[in-house]
């Protein structure tokens, strides 16, 4: 299997697509300049290729996915894609809660999905009548590259990234922009979790790249985590799988790394201060999923205390409590990990890797 290309756009795209190229080999193509960079620092071993379009023929990233006999994305590249011979094969880079028949319609050129689990591949039963999909349940690529969470591999992240590895460890994890809560929230997270927490900042990618043009709140955030100890600001540093492998408690206002956590089964903090359970419904109904669809999907917001900030007197009172109360939703957590993912392991590139044989 010489002639695959594994094209990627965004930072999220790398974390399934890289399992698979890591078994088979093959190019690794980057389209955008930052994904480049942030993948070369994961992966400095790996010669990947940079598309360059204005290039054309002279780019080598051009050339690999013009020419290659079999392309793997995690992203429509409905621009390029459509116009190649190349069999094309879909590896979803995230739990893609909003999946629908609109977004399918998007991803009609792929000749093949490799389908996170369950939930997704009861999206595409629905629509199989229509469509005539091809597509199997592999397994959620990510966790393939998940470390186990143990105290040698805690002690080495958090020593990596200057946190005290003798502390528990608090992850917030915000989803996009227009519903992170980040703005509205981290002052008082920083000011009023205690001490003796470690405490990881980490937004969304997009909202990653809109603090770079948004110096303001950018400057106002980093000089509020420098005034606390044991603060680290996860601008993609860290892989998911790290943050959350060293997480003790997950604070979030519900995007993928929430239904991601269920893998290490991380006691939840949701905050409803960027998107409400009933905002969410709505969103749910508006791309016209079923009633029973959308109970499912907002279960998420019953796997652990969930408030909205101004309700809250002092920070510290709310994380005591989730740790003590932790173990009241762990079932709960455990059927909605079952519900996404299906089986907990990590297999799923093996799985990819064995079918693409096959579908060759």
């Amino acid at each position: 299997m010489n002639d695959l290309v594994f094209f990627a756009r965004d930072i999220q795209a790398i974390f399934p697509l890289y399992p698979v190229f890591a078994i088979t080999g093959g190019n690794f193509v980057i389209k955008r300049k930052f994904t480049y960079k942030v993948f070369k620092e994961y992966h400095p071993e790996v010669p990947a290729l940079y598309y360059n379009k204005m290039a054309y023929s002279l780019s080598a990233g051009y050339r690999a996915v013009h020419n290659a006999d079999a392309i793997f994305a995690a992203y429509p590249h409905r621009k390029i894609l459509p116009k190649l011979k190349a069999k094309k094969f879909m590896l979803f880079h995230g739990t893609y809660m909003q999946l629908n028949e609109t977004i399918l319609q998007t991803l009609k050129h792929f000749d093949h999905y490799f389908l996170v689990g369950p939930r997704m591949n009861k999206v595409f039963m629905k629509l199989q009548g229509k469509y005539n999909f091809s597509f199997s349940q592999t397994g959620f690529l990510p966790f393939v590259n998940y470390p186990i969470k143990s105290e040698k591999n805690t002690q080495s992240i958090l020593s990596r990234i200057g946190l005290d590895p003798s502390q528990k460890t608090i992850l917030y994890a915000t989803t996009g922009l227009p519903f992170s809560s980040l703005e509205i929230c981290f002052e008082r997270i920083l000011k009023e979790i205690p001490a003796e927490f470690n405490l990881i900042i980490r937004p969304h990618p997009g909202q990653v790249l809109d603090m770079s043009k948004n110096r303001k709140f950018s400057n106002k955030l980093n000089s509020a985590i420098a005034n606390r100890k044991n603060t680290f600001l996860d601008s993609m540093n860290l892989m998911v799988g790290e943050a959350l492998s060293v997480s003790d408690l997950l604070i979030t206002d519900v995007n993928c790394v929430t239904e991601e956590s269920l893998f290490y089964d991380i006691p939840l903090i949701i905050i409803e201060d960027g998107r409400t359970e009933e905002n969410f419904s709505q969103l749910l109904k508006q791309l016209a999923m079923d009633q029973e669809e959308i109970d499912q999907f907002v279960k998420i917001y019953e796997a652990g205390p969930r408030y909205i900030q101004k309700n809250i007197k002092h920070w510290s009172d709310v994380v005591y409590d989730a740790l003590e109360r932790a173990d009241k939703y762990k079932t709960l957590r455990s059927q909605i990990f079952q519900y996404i993912f299906g089986s907990r392991d990590q297999l799923a590139a093996q799985r990819v890797a064995e079918q693409v044989k096959e579908l060759l």
